[in-house]
């Protein structure tokens, strides 16, 4: 598979020279800048494929940076949802145990003290529907 890429790298590249030489020569058969191609054609050859892959080398490299930025922002993206789903979870194992604590006849202070929170935060999970 690389020899085909190469080749179809290679083939692009004379592809692209042709055309410009061509380009070039029907300027000066039309009268166009003629003068100016006939005495400078190599160095505006050159110019002309230079400017060519800098202008693909600057999308190549707009890619990349996409790339690179959408990754990063999907592994920030999982992060978070990590910290989300372990903070969720956190909360309903509290919400389950203060809820079996009260079944046993605890009482919310009971519960809170035991539990490390405040009675707020145990009224409020015991509040919340199954």
């Amino acid at each position: 598979m690389k020899e085909r890429e190469l080749y179809a790298e290679i083939n692009k590249e004379e592809v692209l020279e042709q055309a410009v030489h061509e380009a070039v020569e029907y300027c000066i058969q039309n009268g166009i800048l003629s003068d100016f191609l006939k005495t400078n054609r190599n160095e505006v050859i050159d110019v002309m494929l230079y400017e060519f892959h800098e202008d693909e080398y600057e999308s190549a490299l707009k890619e990349v940076s996409f790339a690179e930025g959408h990754a990063e922002g999907q592994k920030e993206g999982h992060a978070e949802g990590r910290r989300e789903g372990h903070a969720e979870g956190r909360m309903e194992l509290l919400k389950e145990t203060a809820q079996r604590m009260q079944q046993r006849g605890y009482t919310v202070e009971m519960i809170a003290d035991i539990m490390n929170e405040s009675s707020a935060v145990i009224k409020s999970l015991l509040a919340e529907e199954h």
